[in-house]
C-alpha cells in the first residue's frame, strides 16, 4: 500500500507554510501532499452532514480548480493517511445559534463534536486536528512562562451571552486574532520560514504541555494521547460555555506530531540536543529533506562512488532516504549518524560516526564528498571535527576508520591525525583507529 500521507488544511497558505517547515526537521518518513479545503469547518461539516458516506477524497479533490490540478494524479488509495487541520472558528457565522433569518439551528459546538468523532480514523475518512481559535495559535506566545495560562475571547458577534454583557463595547473593539497575534507574539515566532530545529522543539513542547493542562490539569509533558474530541470537550466545558465565552489558546500541529510518533519518540525529539558542528570553513548538521536531492547527485557519480563499500553508484531516492532513516532515526537521538556537510551554504556531501560495532563508545568515521571539492582539505577537516565532537561531546572511547587500500588521500588523513593502522585478519580494507584522551 502506498505510503503517502495527504494533509487538508482550512487555509492556504499559513497552514502549508507552517507544515513545509515541520517538514525540515520532523515530518521525514513519507511524501506528504498537500492542499486546502479553503473554508471553515463549518462549512466542511455542511457537506458531510448532507451525505455521511460522502467521499471526503474526491470532496477535497473536486473542491476547487487548484486541488484539481494538485490531486489529479492520485486517487483514495493512493493515500495511506489523511489528515485535516481547521480553526475552532467560534466566531463564524456559520457556528451561531440562528440562521440568516433568526431560526434555531444545530450550535456549532455541537457541529465540531460530531465531525470530530466522525472524523477519528486517518485510514478511513480521515481525522481531524483543531487549532483554538485559529492557526495562528503555533505562535501565539507573549512569553513560554506565561502561556499557561494564555485564553482568549471566542465568539466575537456571536456570542450566546452577548446581551448579558456588561463590557460588550470592549469585546466589540478588540483587534482581529490575527493582528493580535502578530502584535504580542515573542518577534522570532512571526517568521515561520525562519524556524529551526529549537524553535520547533520549543513549541511542540509548550503546546504539548498546554493540552496536558487544559486535559488533566498539570502543565508538564502528557504521558499519553487525548483524543481531539476530549480536548475540544475539555475546552468547551472549561473556558467555552462560561458567561465570556473563551478558548485556551492551542496549536493543533504539535498535537499531531505527538500523535503520530507516540510519547517516547516526541519526548526523545524535544530533549535532545540537535547536532550542529561548525568550524571557520564548513558545517557538519542532520540532514534535511531537502539536502536528499544533492547527496543524490553525489551518490550518482561513478568517481564519488569508487572507494565506497562496492562502489554502487546508480542509486535512486528512495534508497537514499531509507539508508539515512535507517542510521539516523536511531542515531539522531544519542548524538551521531550521518550528516551533510556545508560550505558556503552549498552541501558538498555527508559525513558522520556511525555504530558498526554495537558500542556507543566505539563509533566509525566515515565521509563522501563531491569530487570538485577533493584535494581541498575538506577531508582533514571534516575529520578534525568529527573527532573533536566525538571525544568531547560524545566521550567516546574509541573511532574507528575503514577505506580501500587504493584511497590514498583517506590513507594520508589518518597518517597526518594520528590514526593507528591496525591489522585485521582477511579484511580487504584497510583500518585505523584512534583513542580519545
Amino acid at each position: 500500500m502506498s505510503s503517502n500521507i495527504l494533509f487538508v488544511f482550512e487555509g492556504k497558505r499559513t497552514e502549508e507554510k507552517m507544515v513545509n517547515s515541520l517538514g525540515k526537521y520532523i515530518l521525514k518518513e513519507s511524501p506528504i501532499i498537500k492542499c486546502a479545503y479553503a473554508g471553515d469547518i463549518y462549512q466542511f461539516y455542511k457537506k458531510i452532514s448532507i451525505d455521511e458516506d460522502l467521499d471526503t477524497f474526491n470532496l477535497v479533490k473536486e473542491r476547487d480548480s487548484e486541488n484539481l490540478d494538485r490531486l489529479k494524479d492520485y486517487n483514495r488509495g493512493d493515500f495511506a493517511e489523511i489528515y485535516f487541520f481547521f480553526d475552532y472558528d467560534g466566531h463564524s457565522s456559520l457556528a451561531s445559534k440562528k440562521d440568516d433569518d433568526g431560526n434555531i439551528i444545530k450550535p456549532g459546538d455541537d457541529k465540531i463534536a460530531e465531525i470530530l468523532s466522525f472524523f477519528d480514523n486517518e485510514t478511513d475518512k480521515g481525522k481531524l486536528y483543531i487549532s483554538y481559535p485559529m492557526v495562528e495559535a503555533l505562535r501565539h506566545i507573549v512569553d513560554f512562562k506565561t502561556f499557561k495560562e494564555l485564553k482568549v475571547k471566542c465568539k466575537g458577534n456571536y456570542c450566546p451571552n452577548k446581551s448579558k454583557c456588561k463590557d460588550i463595547e470592549t469585546c466589540e473593539k478588540e483587534p482581529c486574532y490575527k493582528d493580535r497575534v502578530s502584535k504580542e507574539s515573542i518577534a522570532h515566532l512571526c517568521n515561520i520560514n525562519g524556524y529551526t530545529h529549537e524553535t520547533w522543539k520549543n513549541l511542540i513542547k509548550a503546546h504539548l504541555f498546554k493540552m496536558n493542562y487544559i486535559v488533566n490539569d498539570t502543565y508538564e509533558f502528557p504521558d499519553g494521547i487525548e483524543s481531539q474530541l476530549t480536548i475540544f470537550t475539555k475546552q468547551l466545558d472549561k473556558y467555552i460555555n462560561k458567561q465570556c465565552p473563551k478558548v485556551c489558546v492551542l496549536s493543533a500541529f504539535p498535537i499531531f506530531v505527538y500523535d503520530y510518533y507516540g510519547n517516547e519518540k516526541t519526548k526523545c525529539y524535544v530533549n535532545r540536543t540537535i547536532v550542529s558542528i561548525e568550524t571557520k570553513s564548513l558545517l557538519i548538521r542532520e540532514i534535511i529533506p531537502s539536502d536528499i536531492n544533492v547527496l543524490l547527485s553525489v551518490y550518482s557519480q561513478e568517481e564519488n562512488m569508487k572507494y565506497i563499500s562496492n562502489g554502487k553508484y546508480d542509486w535512486t531516492i528512495e534508497e537514499l532516504r531509507k539508508k539515512y532513516q535507517k542510521v539516523n532515526n536511531s542515531g539522531y537521538p544519542q548524538g551521531y549518524g550521518i550528516f551533510a556537510v556545508v560550505v558556503d551554504g552549498e552541501v558538498i556531501g555527508e559525513a558522520g560516526l556511525f555504530n558498526s560495532y554495537e558500542d556507543d563508545k566505539v563509533l566509525e568515521l566515515g565521509y563522501i564528498i563531491n569530487e570538485k571539492f577533493w584535494n581541498k582539505g575538506y577531508g582533514t577537516k571534516i575529520c578534525k571535527a568529527l573527532l573533536d565532537y566525538g571525544f568531547n561531546k560524545l566521550n567516546l572511547e574509541k573511532i574507528v576508520a575503514r577505506m580501500h587500500p587504493e584511497n590514498i588521500g583517506s590513507i594520508r588523513i589518518c597518517e597526518k591525525l594520528n590514526f593507528v593502522k591496525i591489522d585485521v585478519t582477511g579484511a580487504i580494507y584497510y583500518q585505523y583507529e584512534i583513542s580519545g584522551l
